[in-house]
């Protein structure tokens, strides 16, 4: 049996109140476990390097900078804004939470394992 797009509607509106709850539960726990995202180096002026200690100063800020980008574009990460904001990435969220999945996150304490 298939429901109907009445159907469908009414049961999404019987349920709203909790995925809206979700979103927000989501986001409080993500600001609150969630580490910050590695911050790019400071800008500093182009120059050539001309000894290997340069070369290699500039290889570790390139290191650096790739490392920050690729950090803040964790897909493991929760954003609270966006358009990828919606109920069902809580949900998953928040599981991946409760499962102990690694991520961007810091480690869970055992107070919030037992609760």
């Amino acid at each position: 049996m298939t429901a109907t797009t009445a159907q469908q509607l009414q049961t999404i509106a019987r349920l709203w109140p909790d995925l809206h709850d979700a979103l927000d539960t989501a986001d409080r726990i993500s600001r609150s476990v969630q580490r910050d995202p590695i911050q790019p180096p400071p800008p500093a002026r182009a120059a050539v390097a001309r000894t290997r200690g340069e070369r290699l100063v500039w290889a570790d800020r390139a290191r650096r900078i790739e490392q920050a980008r690729q950090d803040s574009a964790d897909t493991r990460r929760r954003h609270a804004t966006g358009s990828g904001r919606t109920a069902i990435r809580a949900a998953l969220w928040l599981s991946g939470r409760v499962d102990g999945r690694s991520g961007p996150f810091r480690p869970r304490s055992t107070a919030w394992s037992a609760g």
